[in-house]
């Protein structure tokens, strides 16, 4: 089945510590395991660094790990355990690869609605 490209809801938009943030609206549902249909869920996610000229330096964090999109920790300012393994020379090496951390819904720190068609639990 051909899917259609997401809708980017923003566009690329400097946060401050060249990270950039966007907003997209997927544009078909989402099955979940549990039986629900998600129409058109919503995903914010953050890039750091820049892919490199193969564009094959990308690791990309959508899980619970990320608790959202605060997985740029920057050492000596953010008191997180992402400063233990993000970073220059460290186990996600800021200078080597291209970081990208989704948000998941219901674990992320934004409370968007899933869907301009559904509304947010109370």
């Amino acid at each position: 089945m051909e899917r259609t490209p997401p809708i980017i809801l923003n566009g690329e938009k400097e946060i401050g510590d060249g990270i950039i943030e966007y907003l997209i609206e997927l544009s078909f549902p989402v099955d979940l395991d549990s039986g629900i249909k998600l129409e058109s869920p919503r995903i914010r996610f953050r890039i750091h660094c820049a892919l490199d000229a193969s564009r094959q330096n990308a690791i990309l964090v959508f899980h619970p790990l990320s608790f959202g999109l605060n997985g740029f920790a920057r050492p000596g300012v953010d008191k997180s355990w992402w400063t233990k393994i993000t970073g220059p020379g460290r186990c996600l090496d800021t200078e080597r690869y291209c970081l990208i951390i989704a948000s998941i819904p219901f674990l992320a720190e934004q409370t968007l609605p899933l869907s301009q068609k559904t509304k947010p639990s109370s």
